[in-house]
């Protein structure tokens, strides 16, 4: 059952979109990772509330348009870095888990791997 709704979501982020998708989403990462971590419920909540307002983000990702005359430009605002960290909206997710569990899992999953090697007698 989701912590968060369409509404609450829609309080941080701007979208038509019908946010439930994402909603149900961040709902089983929340319940999976972090409901046994000791955060209160309200607090899982609205970990849940920016985790689907990130998961939006990544649908309908922000563009910014700057024209100088004849010339515009297009680029998309916001990417921050990878995973939750790519965006404003995972990034208040991560910073709202006081028990540290998504910010552990985020640099676990961004561990470059160990170069090989090999020796040659």
């Amino acid at each position: 059952m989701p912590r968060t709704t369409d509404a609450a979501v829609k309080q941080i982020i701007s979208t038509d979109l019908n946010t439930m998708p994402f909603i149900m989403a961040a709902s089983l990462f929340v319940t999976t990772y972090l409901a046994g971590s000791g955060l209160p419920e309200a607090h899982l909540a609205e970990i849940e509330r920016w985790w689907a307002a990130h998961l939006v983000s990544i649908r309908e990702p922000r563009t910014t348009r700057k024209r100088l005359g004849d010339t515009e430009v297009a680029y998309q605002t916001g990417v921050l870095g990878t995973g939750l960290q790519s965006t404003f909206y995972g990034q208040t997710a991560l910073q709202l888990d006081s028990s540290g569990t998504l910010l552990t899992m985020a640099a676990a999953a961004e561990t470059p791997p160990k170069p090989a090697s090999f020796d040659v007698d």
